[in-house]
């Protein structure tokens, strides 16, 4: 059996159901992203891993070992949240709400057009251009 780290730092995790606790840990992300990336390479697809808020050492070097590209949010946010003086990313129109942290629509827009930058980048440059500024 796999081992597996608990969502409950050490305590005996009673909360997952036990036929789920394999599934739980970096052992299990590690096997996950393993098979997306051969995933990947059988069926030509691309895999890109974004996070918000900076990625977990751990998670970094497990990316980074399989050939993973990440894309981290985080100056984005930082970026949005200097220019428009909010203190905390919590209390910004980032989130749904102060009670709900899930991306708000501002932020998802924000996030597709962050997303956009390489993606046109590649396009063009498979097109012969070096200037992602050049997509509209």
């Amino acid at each position: 059996m796999r081992q597996h780290f608990s969502p409950l730092k050490g305590a005996e995790d009673t909360v997952t159901p036990e036929q789920y606790r394999e599934l739980i840990g970096i052992d299990a992300y590690r096997e996950a992203m393993i098979e997306l990336k051969q995933l990947s390479e059988n069926y030509g697809f691309k895999v890109l891993v974004l996070a918000h808020h900076g990625f977990d050492d751990e998670i970094s070097e497990v990316l980074a070992n399989i050939g993973i590209e990440t894309l981290d949010t985080k100056p984005l946010i930082d970026d949005f949240l200097n220019d428009k003086g909010f203190n905390q990313y919590a209390e910004s129109p980032l989130v749904v709400s102060e009670k709900d942290s899930h991306p708000s629509a501002l932020f998802h827009r924000m996030l597709a057009e962050y997303l956009a930058l390489p993606i046109g980048y590649t396009i063009e440059k498979s097109r012969g251009s070096d200037d992602w500024r050049t997509v509209r």
